[in-house]
């Protein structure tokens, strides 16, 4: 019997050791992300529903043009939000190295579309794809940490 409880104990550890883990793991995209063109900056957190990521910074606000508004929008009652605040990414879940189950909105032309997000490279580099249906059907941006200084790695 004691050798049943060691076997019972030490597996519900392993297991406890794993999920932390992977947990870990999947924090790795948390932070701060300039977006390929450079011309947003959006940060990614950790929720309730999985990781969502909100714009943070727009260059052209930066260079003192006023708050661009969410125009494109398909729902007519959001085309007067601002851009700059919006949660751009939604619902995205860690597993097996990559997060997806997501959803992905453009603000350029107001869709939504399924989204998963991978490192590449390495964990500076994040590739962002968003499709429909399935994900060979879509299409990749590649995006790059902000570092503490406000600049990429490597500037």
């Amino acid at each position: 019997m004691k050798g049943l409880c060691k076997v019972l104990v030490f597996g519900f550890l392993t297991q406890f050791i794993v999920i932390r883990v992977a947990f870990a793991q999947g924090d790795k995209i948390v932070g701060e992300w300039f977006t390929t063109d450079q011309r947003a900056k959006v940060k990614i957190t950790k929720v309730k529903a999985g990781y969502a990521g909100e714009i943070i910074w727009l260059k052209s606000v930066q260079e003192g043009a006023s708050t661009p508004l969410d125009v494109e929008n398909e729902d007519p009652a959001l085309r007067d939000r601002p851009i700059l605040g919006i949660n751009i990414i939604e619902g995205l879940q860690y597993g097996d190295g990559e997060w997806d189950e997501g959803n992905l909105y453009d603000p350029e032309s107001g869709k939504t579309y399924h989204c998963l997000a991978r490192f590449k490279e390495d964990e500076d580099h994040l590739e962002v794809r968003g499709y429909l249906g399935l994900p060979t059907f879509g299409r990749s941006v590649f995006w790059v940490r902000v570092h503490s200084e406000g600049k990429t790695n490597g500037q």
